[in-house]
């Protein structure tokens, strides 16, 4: 689901998957022009590859300084190793963070000289129809009650969202990157039928629309009011972010 979203948002890049990533990046380093610039999506811990640039992503929510090496907790390695990250960026952050709190964080943190640090949070964009090119825009979900299906590992805070611009939520969650089967889009048609009114509709993510995109399964749904809502990354200072990048990009 990742790579696809990766390929629909940015045609203009290779989207390459592969377990083994010095395979894949040799593959790639073989590749006629070759490329200029590797991203690796989930890479911090593949030691078999020495990245020049490092970025650390840690939850708001779950501060790698709170968290434990599996299976205590969810980190792939000790936390002393946040110190090869030359950038770290605390991810899913409310709107309502404070520069107080932010400052409490840092210093919890507390990044090293060569390393900077960011903070992101979820920007969600309008609905658009899974079965056309209906768009529905946020504001338009104030009278509206909303079934709300997802298959990701924490859809929380698009369910915190979503309630604070609708009449209700009724969520119904799957396991993350879960494949949907025709039995999950009765389940669900099922289910919407039982709740809708004439002011309801089905709301899933961007990612796993990507999983539903182009099967047979979403002949299934097509008929009703499902959307998806699309999803970016706002960083704060992000000409400094863009800039840092750039640098690394043009002195390597």
């Amino acid at each position: 689901d990742e790579p696809m979203q990766y390929l629909s948002k940015f045609e203009d890049v290779t989207v390459a998957v592969c377990e083994d990533r010095v395979a894949g990046a040799t593959k790639l380093f073989a590749m006629i022009p070759p490329p200029e610039i590797i991203i690796m999506d989930d890479g911090f811990q593949h030691r078999k590859i020495n990245p020049g640039f490092k970025i650390l992503l840690t939850d708001y929510s779950n501060l790698f300084t709170n968290d434990f090496v599996l299976p205590a907790g969810d980190l792939r390695e000790k936390r002393s190793c946040y110190k090869r990250a030359n950038c770290i960026i605390v991810t899913k952050c409310p709107d309502s963070i404070t520069d107080s709190e932010k400052q409490k964080i840092t210093q919890e943190i507390r990044p090293h000289n060569h390393q900077s640090l960011f903070f992101s949070k979820f920007k969600y964009g309008d609905l658009s129809a899974i079965a056309s090119y209906e768009v529905l825009s946020v504001s338009e979900l104030k009278n509206k009650n909303v079934l709300l299906f997802t298959g990701i590992a924490n859809p929380k805070i698009l369910s915190a969202f979503l309630k604070g611009k609708c009449l209700s939520v009724s969520e119904h969650q799957f396991p993350d990157h879960h494949t949907f089967s025709e039995k999950d889009m009765l389940l669900l048609k099922k289910k919407f039928d039982m709740f809708a009114s004439g002011s309801a509709v089905m709301v899933t993510t961007e990612k796993d629309y990507q999983r539903l995109k182009g099967t047979p399964l979403l002949n299934l749904i097509a008929h009703l009011p499902c959307y998806f809502i699309p999803l970016e990354i706002e960083i704060d200072k992000e000409q400094e972010f863009n800039s840092i990048i750039r640098k690394y990009v043009a002195e390597n």
